[in-house]
């Protein structure tokens, strides 16, 4: 899989102001540091995030987990742009919050380039489809074969409009031969396969399942989410 396929997850602070006092800069951190995850809990970005802030507990001590999901990263990712910037607010980036979602809004809370200062990638993610089990369907192919034989009655549930899960539905839709499939957005893919099975029968689930974590942590680390 092309790196141009993934999903980039990295971490992002407030840009910071040229007006610092140095003394301001000297030591860092001096109480703990706030991880904005814009995703709802158990998510791939929060485990992500919290594998992340205890390989670097050493360094920086402790790190509030702070998880605002919603708007398909916006929310959080506008609460830190509109932080103080003083490296006290870091966001958990990625391609959906500074290269999907900004460009399709009227008018976007946040700049995803001038408001904030870059600080590494550390993660790559794909995605997968699941299904509900109930679904008549054991392969893609025939997933396809049962959303043309039933238009409209299938339902793609992603991580929120404009979300990378959502445009990787829509794309697939596309490739398919233009699929029926009604899209329906939640505040992250957890809380959607925490909805469907019980409540959507016939919803699939674009989902990112997978995540190498590298650089800020040592080795290489698998981190796999496929629901049985």
């Amino acid at each position: 899989m092309k790196p141009s396929d993934m999903l980039v997850i990295g971490l992002l602070a407030a840009a910071v102001s040229a007006a610092m006092p140095a003394a301001a800069q000297e030591r860092y951190p001096l109480r703990p540091v706030r991880l904005v995850i814009p995703s709802v809990p158990a998510g791939v970005h929060d485990v992500i995030g919290r594998v992340w802030a205890e390989r670097v507990k050493p360094h920086f001590g402790a790190i509030v987990i702070d998880n605002r999901g919603g708007g398909a990263g916006s929310i959080g990712a506008n609460d830190v742009a509109h932080s103080p910037p003083d490296g006290y607010s870091i966001l958990l980036g990625s391609t959906t919050t500074h290269v999907l979602v900004p460009p399709v809004m009227a008018n976007p809370p946040y700049d995803p380039v001038k408001d904030f200062s870059a600080v590494t990638v550390f993660a790559y993610s794909s995605t997968s489809i699941v299904v509900n089990p109930s679904l008549p369907v054991r392969t893609l192919a025939e997933l396809i074969a049962y959303a043309k034989a039933n238009p409209g009655k299938l339902s793609c549930g992603s991580a929120g409009t404009g979300s990378i899960t959502h445009i990787a539905g829509e794309y697939f839709k596309q490739l398919s031969g233009s699929l029926e499939i009604v899209a329906v957005p939640y505040k992250g893919c957890m809380a959607g396969m925490a909805f469907a099975p019980k409540y959507q029968p016939r919803q699939a689930l674009i989902k990112i399942v997978l995540a190498r974590v590298s650089r800020l942590c040592p080795g290489e680390m698998v981190l796999p989410f496929v629901t049985a």
